[in-house]
């Protein structure tokens, strides 16, 4: 979606030709930019939860597919 209005402001930006239009743009361009970097921190943040849940080994229940032990 921020990617989307980032674009469409881009849009905006390259047909305005009052200051307050060009401001404005501007405006809607920086939030886009701020919301997409904290999105890709989250992202990152959540792949390297997953990379470290992957390297660590799996309980002895997780093991067995019904709960029950061999016998």
């Amino acid at each position: 979606m921020e990617l989307k209005i980032k674009a469409g402001a881009e849009k905006l930006r390259e047909v305005a030709t009052d200051r307050k239009a060009l401001s404005d743009v501007a405006t809607i361009v920086k939030k886009a930019n701020s919301k997409l970097n904290e999105l890709q921190a989250e992202l990152q943040q959540l792949e390297s939860q997953i990379i470290l849940t992957q390297g660590q080994p799996q309980s002895p229940q997780q093991n067995h597919s019904n709960g029950q032990g061999t016998t």
